[in-house]
């Protein structure tokens, strides 16, 4: 049931998934029609049973001599709790799917929850229309529809998705969802007859079919990996992209893996390929772009990409990698962000001059900190970063290994005991070094 839905391609492929899954299905739509006279009349979910093609056929015999409209009105009222509670499932797994490390379950659990709405719409439509469990009409209906309205509006479905995301389908989804209950409660009159009840149920199923071939055709791109080991289960893959002994080859592969967190390790790891990083460095998640940006070996044009990236805590790690080249840092001074300002500040190969202009009081006294302890940090900048009211800049001064021994000298002659402790503590780790180095 679920491998066919899974892998199928095209809407003419889920509609043969879902009528076999309907065929295969452990469940029964209607249990027991109680006479009228006894009780009202009820529909209720069967548990698995043996015999369910018989027991469908009772049922179907049973349905056509029920009177259609008390059988509609019936059938259609218990079923709403349950659209309505799948269509709450298939909300959350869709928005779920960008949002969440744990891709695979999340899209393997989507497309699940809209096949069972999609079937449930049209066991509805067919028990309404046929009074029958055979779907095969329905799906003959549903795809002549199909084939018709994308002949009128072409691929807009998927255009829509491809523009704004797969809320697109749960919109259209919830709004078919919606129609549904609104026609069937109690005492409302249908303003719109155009639209019955039974092209409402077409309309759902439709749309939920479409998003499964959307998810499968866009989203769920399983790659099929030498390795067999790799195909069985994720943790596999999580830890092939992260240990330094997977080959290259393989490494580039796990880079179109489905779950982030194997492209997250990949990323990272020192041997992936150039061509791999690059293809990375535009990967939907951020924190894939991140490991990116943190990788020795990703090429200086990839990392000045990275360095527009929209995505703050990008542009903050491609500011501390060593190999950023110095034009680069120079932009990302002037970032609106003061994370990355504060990298920028911290990486000791920000030229002096761009250290010089961090310094100034107008950036924050964060990042002057961070350029006073900067090795690189010329001593110029640091002789007037030594006069400096905060305490703690001064004493990242005193640290800095760039820093002249006439400007320590000054500031031991500071009445502030923290500053002159730091001191003592640097002249005797100086001696302690000399004397280690004599012997």
């Amino acid at each position: 049931m679920g491998a066919n839905i899974k892998e199928a391609k095209t809407f003419e492929e889920a509609i043969e998934a879902i009528v076999e899954m309907s065929k295969s299905s452990a469940r029964c739509e209607l249990d027991q029609i109680h006479d009228k006279d006894s009780s009202a009349l009820v529909l209720r979910m069967s548990k698995a049973i043996k015999g369910i093609e018989e027991r469908k056929k009772k049922l179907e015999k049973e349905i056509a001599s029920r009177d259609s409209k008390e059988v509609n009105e019936v059938f259609i009222k218990s079923l709403r709790t349950h659209i309505e509670w799948m269509f709450g499932c298939v909300s959350i797994k869709i928005a779920s799917i960008k949002n969440s490390w744990k891709e695979i379950e999340n899209i393997e659990e989507s497309i699940l929850f809209t096949a069972l709405l999609a079937a449930k719409a049209m066991r509805t439509f067919n028990i309404i229309t046929f009074k029958s469990f055979d779907l095969n009409l329905t799906a003959e209906r549903m795809i002549s529809i199909y084939r018709k309205k994308n002949a009128d509006y072409g691929n807009s479905f998927d255009q829509s998705i491809a523009e704004d995301g797969l809320l697109v389908a749960k919109i259209r989804i919830g709004d078919k969802v919606r129609r549904f209950l609104s026609l069937t409660k109690e005492g409302v009159e249908v303003q719109v007859k155009e639209e019955s009840i039974s092209d409402t149920l077409l309309d759902l199923a439709n749309y939920c079919l479409m998003t499964i071939v959307y998810i499968n055709n866009h989203i769920n791109k399983k790659v099929k990996y030498e390795d067999e080991e790799l195909n069985k289960w994720p943790i596999y893959r999580r830890c092939a992209a992260v240990k330094i002994s997977t080959s290259p080859s393989t490494l580039g592969q796990l880079a179109n893996d489905i779950d982030c967190v194997v492209r997250k390790g990949v990323a990272a790891n020192p041997n992936t390929p150039v061509e791999a990083l690059q293809q990375l460095a535009k990967d939907d998640e951020y924190i894939v772009r991140m490991e990116v940006a943190r990788n020795r070996n990703t090429p200086k044009e990839t990392l000045e990409q990275l360095a527009k990236d929209t995505a703050f805590p990008v542009r903050r790690i491609v500011a501390i990698n060593p190999n950023i080249p110095s034009e680069i840092l120079r932009e990302l001074a002037n970032d609106f962000d003061i994370d990355v300002i504060k990298s920028v500040a911290a990486n000791k190969n920000t030229p002096e001059e761009v250290l010089g202009h961090l310094a100034n009081e107008i950036v924050g006294i964060d990042v002057i900190r961070i350029v006073a302890s900067n090795p690189n940090t010329p001593a110029e900048t640091l002789k007037k970063l030594a006069t400096n009211d905060d305490i703690y800049v001064r004493m990242n001064v005193v640290v800095n290994p760039n820093t002249p021994s006439f400007i320590i000298e000054k500031l031991a002659k500071e009445s502030d005991k923290y500053i002159s402790k730091q001191i003592e503590k640097i002249k005797y780790l100086k001696k302690e070094l000399l004397s280690i180095n004599q012997n």
